[in-house]
């Protein structure tokens, strides 16, 4: 099995979209996702400081429906001039195009074929990346979009991603693996959605994905870090843009089998999330959000499955918080997210972050854009901490921790960490450049990794033992190729460096790359 199954929701994109595609009426529209991929979102971020409509930053996956159509045209539409019909393919359109009265469909592969090798403490491997998939997506009629992914990969990484790959069965943002050949992972992962639009300032979806709060390249409240899940939203633009709201309904789960069944694979111990955003710019310069997020028991030892609680479907923010004041069986995660631009090419943000009321943690950063009057680049300066047991549970409550399929909903460092990071991207017709630098510390108690691994439990006799600390360094540099604007496909080569020393230990890694790839996804092997 090598994938999560969602049955609770809906089994399969195909059939739906099929469906969809035989109903409608005239006229054409866009309502789709854009892909949540660091550099894309620095694009559109960059592009919108300059418009006069509202655009609410903090919230991905940008929709093109809440977006100006000059902001998407500027990051995925090519206006170089190809003299053959293999370059116009290659550098400038999708791979398959079909437009016919009112539908549209666009169909590419997606690939990341990537070898390396990597030293860990004086020995040296390989480490490659195997993934192959297909993207379909398309407009039906002027209400309706959809899209559906399908990834099948294969991982050999580095020892320090390997080590907490194996301890949770998981390959990074992708959800549960099988070994591959001894040593490697393999996972497959499927995702898509359905948008429809009734009017322009309103947006549901239903489909398998996954979300964003924030400005920064981390988030303290929800990030895309997880694998994706089953999840109904809806989005209202009002007031002329000045204010957003998002509403997501997560059907999600732990990697823990519920015990006394049947089948030789029982299922995974179930739970559910809502997360609500309210999102007010008084100014165009200024964004002020706030966030609620709570993670709902849909399992309990002595029972089994039991029904969600009806907080859960209001879809309203304060409701689960305050209906969940003095529960300890529900997680309740509540924060505020704010960025200002006090000039045209910087923008500054933060966050606030509070755990059932008593845990905190905080973000706050920097982003210069077209760096040294350089078009299409930026250096972005980030700070994040988190104090210990932040996102977790009591051992009687873990299910409910602020996860999904053993990996963390925020930060991937989890909690008990303060961290900073320097990123800088230039790029220079379709040459790019990436550097990076990650510094943070840690702090583990119990002798273990209690208070920074938010899958341990948060109990008081565990809060007062003895604690190490921890530093942890990571930093290189990538150079390559643009080639397809529409997949973002890539030639590229990278090499980098990670070590991490505690009290009378310590150990180091570095690695290099090559590999040519389409980038539509984020992955956070910075930890």
């Amino acid at each position: 099995m090598k994938n999560i199954e969602h049955k609770s929701f809906f089994k399969e994109n195909t059939f739906v979209l099929v469906f969809l595609m035989l109903i409608g009426s005239t006229g054409l529209s866009q309502h789709q996702n854009i892909p949540i991929n660091y550099t894309i979102s620095q694009k559109i971020e960059k592009s919108v400081l300059i418009v006069k409509q509202n655009v609410h930053s903090a919230i991905k996956p940008f929709q093109q429906t809440f977006i100006p159509p000059a902001s998407y045209a500027s990051v995925f539409n090519d206006s170089g001039v190809y003299y053959y019909d293999f370059t116009v393919k290659l550098f400038q359109e999708n791979l398959l195009n079909i437009k016919e009265d009112d539908v549209f469909l666009t169909a590419d592969p997606l690939f990341n074929l990537t070898t390396g090798r990597t030293n860990y403490m004086d020995t040296t491997t390989w480490i490659y990346t195997n993934t192959r998939g297909v993207r379909v997506s398309g407009n039906i009629t002027s209400k309706f979009s959809f899209e559906t992914r399908y990834y099948e990969n294969q991982f050999y990484y580095p020892e320090y991603l390997d080590s907490v790959a194996d301890a949770r069965g998981v390959a990074f943002g992708l959800g549960r693996s099988k070994t591959f050949k001894g040593k490697g992972h393999d996972v497959g992962m499927s995702s898509g959605y359905i948008s429809y639009s009734p009017i322009k300032e309103l947006n549901i979806q239903f489909g398998q994905g996954k979300h964003f709060i924030g400005d920064g390249y981390r988030s303290m409240l929800l990030s895309d870090n997880s694998f994706n899940y089953p999840y109904l939203s809806l989005s209202a633009n009002l007031l002329d843009g000045k204010l957003f709201y998002k509403t997501v309904n997560a059907w999600m789960q732990t990697l823990e089998r519920m015990p006394l069944s049947a089948s030789p694979e029982a299922l995974f111990k179930r739970k559910a999330g809502s997360f609500h955003y309210l999102s007010f710019k008084p100014k165009k310069q200024l964004e002020i959000g706030f966030f609620e997020g709570v993670i709902f028991r849909r399992y309990e030892d002595s029972v089994g499955e039991i029904p969600i609680d009806p907080a859960f479907y209001v879809p309203v923010i304060g409701v689960g918080s305050g209906l969940n004041v003095n529960n300890d069986f529900n997680k309740v995660v509540f924060g505020i997210n704010v960025n200002f631009t006090p000039a045209e090419y910087i923008k500054i943000y933060g966050q606030f972050v509070m755990d059932d009321f008593s845990k905190t943690g905080y973000q706050i950063g920097g982003k210069w854009f077209d760096l040294l009057k350089v078009k299409n680049s930026w250096l972005i300066l980030e700070y994040n901490s988190a104090v210990p047991y932040l996102f977790s549970k009591s051992g009687e409550n873990i299910t409910q921790n602020y996860s999904h399929a053993t990996q963390e909903l925020a930060h991937p460092l989890g909690a008990s960490f303060n961290e900073l990071l320097v990123m800088a991207h230039f790029e220079k017709d379709r040459f790019f450049a990436n550097a990076k630098y990650f510094y943070a510390q840690k702090e583990r108690f119990g002798g273990s990794i209690y208070g920074e691994n938010i899958f341990f439990p948060n109990d008081d006799n565990l809060i007062s033992v003895g604690s190490e600390k921890i530093s942890w360094n990571y930093f290189g540099a990538e150079l390559g190729l643009n080639l397809n604007i529409k997949t973002r496909m890539q030639i590229f080569g990278n090499a980098f460096s990670r070590s991490e020393s505690g009290n009378n230990w310590s150990n180091n890694e570095w690695f290099w790359q090559i590999g040519m790839r389409t980038t539509l996804n984020n992955f956070y092997y910075e930890q």
